[in-house]
C-alpha cells in the first residue's frame, strides 16, 4: 500500500508554543495594550472570518514576510516607553518557542524509513526560523520542502499558501490523491480541507492513530 503525503504545521504540532511567556515579556517590553493593538499577540481567533481583524497586525505582517527582521525589531523598540535594545526584543520573541521534544524528531525520522514523504507548512518568520535551524539543525533535512509564510509571503488559513503547496506536492508526487494535513488549529484545518480537499487531523497522536487504521485496511 502507498504511503500517504503527510504535510506538518510546525508550532503547536512540532515545536511546542510558550504563548503565556512570550505574551509576559512583551507586557514588559511595551505594555499590554500595545501589545495586542499593534503586534495582535494575547489572543488567537477560532473563526475563520475573525483572521481579518489580525491581518495587519505587526506580527501577521512579518510571518507574511512585509516586513524584514530588521524593522520588525525597531517597530517595536519604537513602541516602548523606555529605551530597549534589539537583543531583548530577539529574546521575547524566541520565548514564544519552547523546543521540540526528542521524541517528535525520532517519529519524523522513522516516517522518513518507512517511505512516507513529508512536508512543513508552517506560519513562521526570519527570526524564529534562524532560531530554529540554530536549535535543530538537522530539522529541515527531514522535509522535502518546507513551505514558510514568510518565504512565500502568504498565509494561514488563507487560500493562496494551501494552493502553493498542493500544486507543487501534486506536480512531484504520483501518490498525491493521498495527502494528510497535521495542525493544531482548527481554523488550519477547515481551510485546507476546504481549499485543497487534503484530508487532516490534529495532533501527532490522532496522525498515529488514522496511520494504524489505514494500515490495517
Amino acid at each position: 500500500m502507498e504511503k500517504p503525503i503527510l504535510v506538518f504545521d510546525f508550532g503547536g504540532v512540532l515545536m511546542d508554543h510558550n504563548m503565556p511567556g512570550c505574551i509576559a515579556a512583551f507586557e514588559q517590553l511595551i505594555g499590554h495594550d500595545l501589545m495586542q493593538r499593534e503586534l495582535g499577540l494575547g489572543g488567537r481567533p477560532t473563526e475563520l472570518t475573525s483572521w481579518l481583524e489580525l491581518s495587519q497586525s505587526l506580527v501577521a505582517r512579518y510571518e507574511r514576510g512585509e516586513i524584514k527582521s530588521a524593522d520588525f525589531i525597531d517597530k517595536i523598540c519604537a513602541l516602548a516607553h523606555t529605551d530597549i535594545q534589539p537583543l531583548a526584543v530577539i529574546h521575547a520573541w524566541n520565548t514564544m518557542h519552547a523546543g521540540i521534544p526528542i521524541e517528535r524528531i525520532n517519529y519524523l525520522q522513522q516516517l522518513r524509513k518507512e517511505g512516507c514523504t513529508l512536508y512543513l507548512l508552517s506560519n513562521n518568520n526570519d527570526i524564529h526560523w534562524q532560531h530554529t535551524n540554530a536549535e535543530y539543525p538537522q530539522l529541515t533535512a527531514l522535509f522535502n520542502r518546507c513551505f514558510l509564510s514568510h518565504e512565500l509571503h502568504c498565509a494561514k488559513p488563507y487560500k493562496d499558501i494551501y494552493l502553493l503547496a498542493d500544486r507543487e506536492i501534486k506536480a512531484l508526487n504520483t501518490n498525491a490523491d493521498s495527502i494528510i494535513f497535521i495542525d493544531d488549529l482548527a481554523v488550519n484545518r477547515l481551510a485546507a480541507e476546504l481549499y485543497t480537499g487534503w484530508q487532516t487531523c490534529a495532533g501527532i497522536d490522532e496522525l498515529q492513530a488514522l496511520l494504524a487504521v489505514n494500515c490495517s485496511l
